[in-house]
């Protein structure tokens, strides 16, 4: 089964949910932004899980640390929305 995650990162928190592919939630949280505690989260789900970080300035501890090892690469992809 795919999942997909939602993070909504804020400077100190984090807005984390977990669907399935019939849209069912899987798991809602807010979370501190401690890497460990994020990956604890998304670790029953990492097999098969694409993860989008929605975030205007401070996602870059958040990628790097989801990247090698954590949880599969997925690969990078930023878009500068700025007006």
């Amino acid at each position: 089964m795919k999942f997909y995650c939602g993070i909504d990162l804020s400077a100190r928190d984090s807005q984390v949910c977990v669907i399935d592919e019939q849209l069912q939630i899987m798991v809602q949280q807010k979370l501190r932004n401690e890497l460990p505690k994020i990956c604890q989260l998304l670790a029953p789900y990492k097999a098969n899980l694409k993860i989008v970080v929605e975030s205007t300035f401070n996602w870059y501890w958040l990628i790097d640390g989801l990247h090698p090892g954590s949880l599969p690469d997925h690969g990078r992809q930023s878009e500068n929305r700025s007006p």
